[in-house]
């Protein structure tokens, strides 16, 4: 059993393509179970590749190249790995926002409004931060949830008051 570096896990990607050169679904447990793999690498694989609609949305495709470069991202955010599955279920797709978001403690505040996923504009709060706040610098990613968090206010508060 070893914890595999990303260009060992890139490589086996290539290597387990199937005949139309997709990484196939559920490749974490054929590595793990194959290889003897463990650790954050293949936790963050887990998170990405168990089934084909996630992987495809968070790498764009299900080529080895977009999985592998998409993996190493989120590998190498200061994200934990139930963060990154957090920000996933919430359908975020680039970790830059969201470690933004974790250094300022607000993550779960944001991504959770009375006990669900947010919403923001009708979409997954997870898909607007990345689509929205992905190229922006830290300041500009705070101010922008700030105002989110401001406008869902009166709700929660009316929520409670008798």
């Amino acid at each position: 059993m070893k914890e595999p570096t990303l260009d060992e896990v890139k490589q086996a990607l290539y290597d387990r393509a199937d005949f139309e050169g997709n990484v196939p679904t559920g490749i974490a447990w054929i590595l793990i179970r194959h290889e003897g793999w463990f650790g954050r690498v293949i936790d963050i694989l887990r998170i990405m590749a168990d089934d084909t609609d996630t992987m495809a949305y968070l790498a764009g495709s299900r080529r080895p190249a977009e999985v592998a470069r998409t993996l190493a991202a989120w590998v190498e955010s200061p994200l934990g790995v139930d963060e990154i599955r957090l920000v996933v279920a919430a359908g975020g797709w680039d970790p830059e926002p969201f470690a933004v978001l974790a250094r300022a403690g607000v993550l779960e505040t944001v991504l959770y409004e009375n006990g669900s996923f947010r919403r923001v504009d009708g979409e997954m709060v997870g898909g607007w931060v990345s689509d929205e706040l992905a190229l922006s610098d830290d300041t500009e990613i705070l101010a922008a949830v700030s105002r989110i968090l401001e406008e869902a206010e009166p709700t929660a508060h009316a929520a409670t008051e008798p």
